[in-house]
């Protein structure tokens, strides 16, 4: 049933409060959707099973039977779990504030403490002084200097600093963690982890920085993101607000830089046979994708092969235009 409900909305396409449609023009679409769908099926021979569609979406509408009534429930609480989404992506969309009051309409227990999980952070993020930072996203190859300019950079502009792959090492020592032997094997095959992983240990973080009334303007994430969903999951739980740095240097100037940094480095990844492969997978890595949802913001980017203080003339340089760019609200 809650297939038979869902099908029609994706025939007629998804519609937020900013469309300004009205209930009964949605349901009509809704409705068309479902008999071009019994059209499809009886083209394909299967006349019961279209039969079967309106049966089910008339059983649903009637809200007469439990299945039914359950099936509105979960509807209204996967509008309130959008609606909080989309306060995420798009912070200037004032006509979503409504859909909190579909909680009242919920019964079931598990799903009323599920949407007030939800208001809990929907509250959250909107009295969250963070909203209001400036964040700087950097990226860039295994050796190119993140580190060095993103910790220098935090001091000089008053900004919290965060390493994600850092926080990853951190948590991979830690005892008793559950994500130790997942996040070791994450690193041996050179692939990203999950986006929720990496945001949870992101989120844990964000409060530390603030703590003992430690004020800060800003925060530089260093070597985040690796990945498009990685991205989206910053958006949707941080701030859809964001410039990134992104640091350029070819594969050989890495290769001698991750060289000797292995001589004092007790880094584990910084071993001699990993060094290559580090490098390798991060050339071969498809950044198309991100590379174009990151330019939906400012993006600038700096050539690495030279010293570190003239990348630091220019990392300095980028960090006061995306302060620049936040104080005029672009």
């Amino acid at each position: 049933m809650a297939i038979v409900h869902d099908a029609p909305e994706a025939v007629a396409g998804d519609v937020i409060p900013a469309d300004n449609m009205t209930p009964e023009t949605k349901r009509i679409r809704e409705e068309l959707g479902l008999e071009y769908l019994a059209c499809l099926a009886r083209h394909s021979g299967l006349d019961a099973f279209a039969d079967r569609l309106a049966a089910l979406w008339d059983e649903y509408e009637e809200q007469k039977t439990a299945v039914s009534r359950v099936v509105h429930q979960v509807d209204k609480f996967q509008a309130l779990a959008q609606a909080y989404l989309y306060t995420r992506r798009y912070p200037k969309l004032t006509q979503l504030a409504d859909f909190r009051d579909l909680r009242a309409k919920l019964q079931d227990p598990w799903l009323v403490q599920r949407a007030d999980d939800i208001l809990g952070k929907w509250d959250e993020a909107d009295s969250n002084q963070m909203s209001d930072m400036v964040f700087v996203l950097v990226i860039g190859g295994p050796g190119v200097g993140k580190g060095t300019q993103c910790e220098q950079a935090a001091r000089n502009f008053g900004f919290g600093h965060i390493s994600v792959g850092d926080l990853l090492r951190r948590e991979r020592t830690r005892p008793g963690s559950l994500y130790r032997g997942f996040i070791d094997k994450s690193f041996r095959e050179h692939v990203p982890v999950p986006p929720s992983l990496a945001m949870r240990l992101l989120c844990e973080e964000l409060p530390k920085l603030e703590a003992d009334g430690n004020k800060i303007r800003g925060l530089i994430l260093d070597g985040f993101p690796l990945t498009e969903e990685q991205l989206e999951a910053f958006e949707e739980e941080v701030s859809p607000r964001y410039s990134t740095v992104v640091m350029q240097c070819p594969p050989e100037v890495l290769l001698q830089r991750l060289t000797e940094r292995a001589r004092t480095s007790n880094r584990d990844d910084d071993e001699v046979g990993r060094i290559k492969e580090r490098v390798a997978s991060f050339e071969e890595s498809d950044s198309t994708t991100l590379m174009g949802r990151l330019s939906k913001n400012q993006v600038y980017k700096i050539d690495c092969t030279r010293s570190i203080e003239e990348v630091r003339a220019d990392f300095w340089k980028c960090v006061q235009s995306s302060i620049d760019q936040a104080g005029r609200g672009s």
